[in-house]
């Protein structure tokens, strides 16, 4: 098969991702897959949490936080009611803004530091499982590749190994950063662009650490595309 042959194939199967219903199948079924791989959290949102360790606690406190004082005083976001009198404590750690900002309409319509954790470690498992699915797609346009990676990267044994670390759960950035640098890669754009540090920056957001390894790893592929371009 030629690169023209790979080329008019991903057209044709790629245009758009594939459309809306391959996207409410994809959605669908990582939403199945996570319910029932990660029970029973799903059926006890509210009620069920990693206490059993001080990470688990402070990542249930720290969602809450972030989505409780985001909605009434956002400038404030970091003098979190910790270490009591400073202030700032907040950046002490990792910040968890995004988790928090996810968990926000689930913390106010039930007022549960539990069902609004919860809620954003199924909604991390499902953009990840998303985001991988759709970047293979991509590359390859196989669906069924795509599926069997989306999976194997969503549901490995590193991230179920840090339930007690919101901030390590949030991989999605990783696969969504490489899919924008594609796409720029192949038709530079301004738009384009502006996704690409859209979604480097809200990585960076939910994990420090992930956005690192973004950084890290768009900037190798710049390097790789410079030198097979010349």
């Amino acid at each position: 098969m030629t690169t023209g042959d790979v080329t008019n194939r991903l057209r044709r199967v790629d245009p758009a991702f594939g459309g809306w219903r391959e996207l409410g199948a994809v959605l669908l079924i990582g939403v199945a897959l996570t319910v029932a791989l990660t029970y029973p959290i799903a059926f006890r949102i509210g009620h069920v949490g990693r206490v059993d360790n001080g990470d688990g606690q402070l990542s249930i406190w720290n969602v809450a936080w972030v989505a409780r004082t985001l909605v009434i005083d956002p400038r404030h976001v970091f003098d979190a009611n910790i270490f009591y009198p400073h202030t700032g404590a907040l950046a002490y750690s990792e910040a968890n803004l995004g988790a928090g900002a996810l968990a926000i309409p689930v913390y106010w319509a039930t007022r549960n530091p539990y069902a609004a954790h919860n809620f954003v470690v199924l909604v991390a498992f499902v953009l990840t499982a998303n985001g991988m699915y759709y970047l293979v797609r991509h590359l390859t346009g196989d669906r069924r590749g795509a599926a069997v990676a989306a999976i194997c990267f969503a549901f490995c044994p590193y991230v179920f190994a840090h339930l007690p670390h919101i901030q390590l759960l949030m991989t999605a950035g990783l696969p969504f950063s490489m899919l924008a640098f594609h796409r720029m890669v192949e038709r530079p754009t301004a738009g384009r662009g502006a996704v690409l540090g859209a979604v480097m920056a809200a990585q960076a957001l939910f994990c420090g650490y992930y956005g690192v390894f973004v950084m890290l790893m768009i900037g190798y592929g710049v390097i790789v595309v410079a030198l097979r371009r010349r």
